[in-house]
């Protein structure tokens, strides 16, 4: 799924949006994931490929928001900005469909669904 969805999408997608490298040499290319203008696109974007069945979804939590980090912050915490706001940004595309969808037929609604919300 990973190289299709590379090859469908990776050169198609307008600038304000980002397809995130992880298919290279030693990675197991286990996840597609666009990094979106904002997170408020992020959702509408995931709002929009849902209608079609496309079951994309947010990102890892950052370890710093994790419960156990959430109570070591109430000590003394730290703050990630920047790993919080790109965090809110990440939408991975589903390496499988339980709709039966081809990776071709995803691509093409991302793309579509994107245009309309730009």
């Amino acid at each position: 799924y990973w190289g299709e969805y590379d090859r469908n999408l990776r050169a198609r997608l307008p600038s304000n949006y980002s397809a995130l490298d992880q298919g290279g040499v030693g990675s197991n290319g286990h996840m597609f994931a666009l990094l979106a203008p904002s997170e408020q696109v992020r959702r509408e974007l995931m709002g929009e490929l849902k209608k079609v069945g496309v079951a994309s979804t947010s990102h890892y939590e950052p370890l710093h928001s994790s419960p156990f980090a959430t109570n070591v912050e109430a000590r003394g915490g730290i703050e990630l900005p920047v790993v919080d706001e790109l965090s809110s940004r990440l939408l991975r595309l589903p390496m499988w469909s339980a709709e039966g969808l081809p990776v071709e037929e995803i691509s093409a609604s991302v793309l579509t669904s994107i245009s309309r919300l730009n």
